[in-house]
């Protein structure tokens, strides 16, 4: 049960994720042809009347927003740049914004928080401590994780041995749910899952890899220096991202076969 639990605040968290580029496109003028949760073949799909199409598909393990793109009227190209700059860093704040009550609330429902923000809190009244520390657990997870990952890619072994894709994080999930007894403390674990998966995708978002928000943002700026320069960004972070991607299912890889060699 708690396996089912941990794979849906996964999906919950992209949903918010890509709700918050959706909401930012809206807002700019973009016109999104596709909203999606999961990967595969169609299971449910409806038609907003904005004319968004909202697709459901069975593999539950990501989504995306689908904007007009090219010199089409409502495409993202057509937007200012601090417009796309918005709908770039949308899906980050979306993650942020909501991982603060669902921490706070956790936080303060078990009577306790991470030692790493013991600094922070420890002046405050016992009634803030808990949404003071996810305030801070919030923002320092989300913009210290490119320089996390930058050292994580120095040293492969450490992506394999700590990074984690869809099967780790859903494992993670089970293993934070269940490390209390009793239905209400298993409730608040899950809350507490799902603020710290929000951060930890606002943060990997922030790292300046082209395809994901940071190396989108990131190319913003690399746009005065030409074309040539972009392209050149757009090969380097997509190897990157490809290597740490590769590396993070490899490591999924690892203990899926530790999972089943425990059994025989």
């Amino acid at each position: 049960m708690s396996f089912l639990l941990a794979l849906l605040v996964l999906n919950l968290v992209v949903l918010v994720h890509e709700y918050g580029h959706y909401l930012a496109m809206r807002r700019c003028g973009v016109r999104v042809i596709e909203f999606t949760i999961g990967f595969g073949p169609v299971l449910w799909s409806r038609r907003l009347k904005n004319g968004t199409m909202f697709l459901v598909k069975p593999i539950l393990l990501g989504g995306y927003t689908k904007p007009v793109t090219g010199d089409q009227e409502g495409s993202v190209e057509c937007v200012g740049r601090w417009q796309k700059a918005f709908i770039f860093a949308a899906g980050m704040f979306a993650n942020v914004i909501i991982a603060i009550p669902a921490l706070a609330i956790a936080f303060s429902a078990k009577g306790a928080y991470p030692a790493i923000v013991a600094w922070a809190v420890w002046w405050a009244p016992w009634w803030l401590k808990g949404t003071l520390a996810a305030v801070v657990v919030s923002l320092e997870v989300w913009l210290a994780s490119p320089i996390l990952i930058a050292g994580m890619l120095l040293s492969p072994q450490t992506i394999l041995d700590n990074a984690a894709g869809p099967v780790g994080i859903v494992v993670l999930g089970n293993q934070i749910i269940q490390q209390d007894p009793g239905l209400w403390m298993r409730a608040a674990n899950a809350l507490q899952f799902f603020g710290i998966i929000n951060v930890a995708l606002a943060g990997f978002n922030l790292v300046p890899f082209y395809p994901l928000d940071g190396g989108r943002l990131m190319e913003l700026l690399v746009e005065r220096l030409g074309w040539r320069a972009v392209a050149a960004f757009r090969y380097a972070g997509v190897a990157l991202f490809l290597a740490f991607v590769l590396l993070a299912f490899a490591s999924d890889g690892v203990r899926v076969f530790r999972l089943f060699a425990g059994h025989f």
